[in-house]
């Protein structure tokens, strides 16, 4: 049964592909134009002019459209390659997908190792979960009478990471303690090793500790363990979804219920809380193509007004919009037309975009983006 909290996280993630994968085509996103059925000789002059020798479309620039509809399939086969490309680059090495899933809050209780006979660890390995705290390692013969041995404490920074320590034992002891001495750490797994780096067989009382014998790795890398702010984002979303109260709230929640996604299909594993955030960087290279495909109108080159219009959204200087257009290789502003006129009067005064449309209709002049380029 999930959880609310999954559920939530299910819903959202729902919605963000929802959203980007019905991005409206910005053609529409306009004031109402005037009847088309109007002629507008200031229109004929303007796209005229636009064209080398002032000359209409021709059937040249008809015949082009096949070829750029072409075009257009190269480039999505492009865009999937460069996809496919990136997402194997990205899910290679990202992570084990093994790690220990149970954990054991250890506030106030201890777990012992009964070795049945007297040994001699030489390390104690273990993989601590959520929470901060105290441990003491203690050794004994008869678990009447605790040597301590070492302490270790359990701070944010060892969160969800493989930690080694090694005892400096100098007899052989049947029993050995961790006992949590202070705070509400949790624990996911111990393994005790002897000079030979070979794990000592043996009974604890906390049998969720040595039930996933096969997950402890040889050495703490970022492939079996928590890395930079997964310190963070990785406890937190585990801490979601087994209702406990979040140690780091600094951040919307949002980004970590897209890690519990990703936890509940893989596991509390390196591969399981970082899948949420590789896919959705794969899911860009494509969302951001078809972004751009319905800002520039399907074309391969973005149209006189469409670049005129980015200048707006970007408020740009008068300077900087002339720049544009002269990269995008289009006619640029032209102080004796009048709708280029008006078009300089607000670039150089910084009105918006909208205002501007408005001015556009008020003198009876084409708005920005009217019709296909």
């Amino acid at each position: 049964m999930l959880s609310s909290s999954a559920i939530f996280a299910i819903l959202l993630f729902a919605l963000i592909l929802l959203f980007f994968t019905n991005l409206p085509n910005l053609r529409t996103c306009r004031l109402p134009t005037r009847d088309s059925s109007r002629h507008d000789p200031e229109e004929a002059i303007r796209f005229s002019g636009a064209l080398a020798g002032g000359s209409p479309a021709s059937r040249t620039e008809i015949s082009r459209s096949g070829a750029q509809g072409a075009g257009d399939r190269r480039a999505e086969w492009g865009v999937l390659a460069v996809t496919v490309l990136y997402a194997v680059s990205a899910f290679w090495n990202l992570g084990n997908l093994r790690s220990p899933q149970t954990f054991v809050p250890m506030a106030g209780s201890s777990a012992v190792m009964d070795f049945k006979a007297p040994a001699k660890p030489a390390m104690l390995v273990l993989f601590p979960g959520v929470g901060q705290g105290e441990y003491s390692i203690e050794v004994s013969d008869d678990m009447e009478g605790w040597f301590p041995v070492k302490t270790f404490t359990q701070d944010h920074v060892s969160v969800l990471k493989w930690q080694y320590i090694t005892l400096s034992l100098t007899d052989s002891r049947r029993y050995l303690r961790i006992h949590c001495t202070s705070g509400a750490p949790w624990l996911g797994e111990i393994r005790l090793l002897d000079i030979y780096d070979e794990a000592l067989p043996g009974d604890c009382t906390l049998p969720e500790l040595t039930d996933e014998q096969n997950t402890v790795p040889e050495r703490s890398d970022f492939r079996n363990s928590s890395y930079f702010d997964e310190i963070y984002h990785a406890r937190t979303a585990w801490e979601n979804l087994h209702g406990v109260w979040p140690y780091e709230i600094s951040h919307p929640p949002l980004g970590k219920e897209l890690l519990a996604l990703g936890i509940l299909l893989f596991g509390m594993t390196p591969f399981g809380w970082r899948f949420s955030g590789t896919l959705t960087g794969v899911l860009m290279l494509p969302l951001m193509y078809l972004f751009l495909r319905r800002l520039f109108s399907g074309k391969r080159k973005p149209s006189r007004d469409t670049v005129i219009q980015l200048a707006f959204a970007m408020k740009a200087s008068l300077t900087e919009a002339q720049e544009m257009l002269k990269i995008a290789r289009k006619s640029p502003l032209y102080p004796r037309i009048k709708r280029d006129t008006v078009i300089i009067y607000c670039l150089h005064n910084h009105i918006s975009l909208v205002e501007t449309e408005i001015i556009l209709e008020d003198l009876n002049l084409p708005i920005l983006g009217g019709r296909d380029q």
